[in-house]
């Protein structure tokens, strides 16, 4: 398998880098267009038939999941639940969402619309068989609503993935749009979620375009503040490497993830090289390779910030 190396621009490279990055700056100024480069066009964005990686790069930004990890310590963190509670005896999760939650028709987000998402899973009609073992630990049976921003999940074993897959992997969607199968399986241009972007335009053969959602509701979380602060974020279906690496240098993107190929035959450039993981946890590393000026250190701290804003 190839390594990925991540690319950036010239153009977004200009915002100020602090000294120190011990976390986002939460004075940093919100605006302005990322363009990254998706590789290709996805099929769907329908969230639960989609099985490509590219459409799961849009709906990162569009879907949420009840929490997300802290990318430095790797903890996890409140994204659409505001909190949780894990029983003593490793089986029973319960998350409570946050109130204000609503998807981007305006429709408030529910503890029935996350117990819908989990059961969608497990619909043949859906043919999401790729997603059913991720989620084969849970006693969907036993979920109960408590109220309606409540929920409590019961796992069949104590095993750590089990509250790790219901967290951070399941899709929260809204029942209104998706329980209807038939018709949501036509919504393969579109994607409806709570997330910090807005699906705006899909323009075939061309790009994808999100705007930043002004009600999000993570937007005053704490551990949230200084991400997502682009107005917009436009994708761009590029699949040659050598168009994908003239664009960026000429500024037309701002992102780009190479193969390990076509980064051994990249133009002469200054750039610097840098090893990292996403958590401690992970050995998987990836390469960074940057077409920019600037001392190591700087060049290290713009990837840490772009990778917030885009992965999270």
């Amino acid at each position: 398998m190839a390594v990925p190396f991540l690319v950036i621009g010239p153009e977004a490279a200009k915002a100020a880098v602090p000294k120190k990055a011990t976390g986002p700056n939460i004075n940093a100024p919100k605006g302005g267009n990322l363009v990254v480069n998706l590789g290709a066009e996805p099929p769907t964005l329908h969230p639960i038939t989609s099985t490509d990686g590219y459409s799961t790069q849009v709906r990162g930004l569009v879907v949420e999941t009840l929490l997300t990890r802290n990318a430095t310590t790797y903890e996890w963190e409140p994204q659409l639940a505001e909190k949780w509670e894990i029983s003593k005896d490793g089986k029973t999760f319960t998350f409570f969402l946050r109130p204000q939650a609503t998807f981007h028709d305006g429709k408030p987000v529910t503890a029935e619309d996350v117990k819908f998402s989990l059961d969608a899973i497990f619909d043949p009609k859906y043919e999401a068989a790729h997603m059913i073992p991720y989620f084969d630990g849970i006693d969907r049976e036993k979920t109960q609503i408590v109220n309606p921003t409540t929920i409590k999940f019961f796992a069949k074993n104590k095993y750590y993935k089990n509250f790790d897959q219901i967290a951070g992997m399941l899709q929260i969607l809204p029942k209104h749009i998706y329980s209807d199968v038939e018709k949501s399986k036509k919504l393969n241009s579109t994607v409806v979620g709570s997330g910090p972007y807005r699906l705006d335009k899909f323009e075939r053969g061309q790009r994808i375009i999100l705007k930043r959602y002004e009600k999000w509701a993570g937007a005053e979380s704490p551990n949230l503040k200084g991400y997502y602060n682009f107005d917009t974020v436009d994708f761009k279906f590029i699949k040659e490497e050598n168009v994908q690496i003239e664009r960026i240098k000429k500024g037309d993107l701002d992102y780009i993830s190479l193969g390990t190929e076509a980064y051994m035959k990249k133009p002469k450039a200054r750039c610097r090289v840098k090893q990292f993981s996403k958590s401690k946890s992970k050995t998987q590393l990836r390469r960074v390779m940057l077409l920019l000026p600037g001392t190591f250190a700087e060049i290290s701290l713009r990837i840490v910030r772009f990778v917030k804003h885009l992965l999270i």
